[in-house]
């Protein structure tokens, strides 16, 4: 199993309903009855991977399967991704229509996400397809899928290796793009050979009060490199923030600790030596 599918499997597993605070999606009741398709209708691929060289494009389709194939009409409701071009795909001969999904290669990383589309059916009203889309890239980051477990005050962190093409390579900026997260860069790679180091942890205070049961996120790290200057990193919590003690209230008293970082915003650049 490619890490692209892992992602992907693990986003079925927990829930392809969660997302991060901001983020405009389907509603959770919604996407829990499109992620939940009886076996009467399905799209096969379950999970569609698209690996895109930089400034290229590719496509994959995916047809829908079972017995109410043939009587479903779809219409695209909701993309996860702007990189990423959906098109409704007319009936074949046994009658099932489809999707066909096309990548430009923008930024390089991975990235998972779903496309939702209503069905004309009483039931299921919505069906959803899953993506992983890629980009290869001159950049390594370790782990490439960071996973973080929100029931853990230890796993709520992670540090995150990030290796260029040489001993020249350094990160820039890391900027959290979606998920209630925060970096901040430990070792832009000046004074250990062109690896860096970036940390990245859950804002415990963004996620609050919230019942969602796990968020999406992403990563964003700028280098050096002229040919290839970003890279993307997905990053997943899973779980739910115990109730007590609060995370959000010990930040807002000052407690030694919480809350005190000096990256505001998501984003961490390094400052001019």
């Amino acid at each position: 199993m490619t890490a692209a599918r892992a992602v992907a499997a693990l986003l079925i597993a927990a829930a392809i309903g969660c997302r991060s605070p901001s983020a405009a999606r389907p509603s959770r009741a919604d996407a829990a009855t499109a992620s939940a398709l009886p076996p009467s209708l399905a799209f096969a691929p379950a999970i569609i991977e698209l690996d895109a060289p930089h400034g290229e494009r590719r496509s994959h389709d995916a047809r829908l399967a079972g017995r109410l194939a043939s009587q479903a009409r779809l219409t695209i409701e909701h993309v996860d991704d702007s990189a990423l071009e959906v098109q409704v795909l007319p009936p074949d001969g046994s009658g099932a229509s489809g999707l066909r999904l096309t990548f430009l290669g923008d930024h390089a990383g991975v990235r998972t996400g779903q496309v939702v589309v209503t069905t004309n059916l009483d039931e299921p009203p919505r069906a959803t397809l899953l993506y992983s889309l890629r980009v290869p890239s001159h950049v390594t980051v370790r782990p490439s899928n960071p996973v973080f477990d929100l029931g853990e005050s230890r796993s709520r962190e992670r540090r995150l290796e990030v290796i260029g093409l040489g001993p020249d390579f350094r990160v820039i900026t890391a900027r959290v793009l979606t998920g209630p997260f925060r970096a901040s860069i430990e070792s832009d790679g000046t004074d250990t050979d062109g690896v860096a180091t970036i940390r990245v942890r859950v804002d415990e205070a963004a996620i609050g009060s919230s019942t969602e049961r796990g968020f999406l996120g992403k990563l964003r790290i700028r280098g050096n490199d002229p040919a290839q200057p970003d890279a993307d990193v997905p990053l997943f919590a899973m779980g739910a923030l115990p109730p007590h003690p609060r995370a959000s209230d010990a930040a807002r008293q000052g407690i030694p600790g919480h809350g005190n970082e000096p990256i505001r915003g998501g984003d961490a650049t390094v400052k001019p030596r």
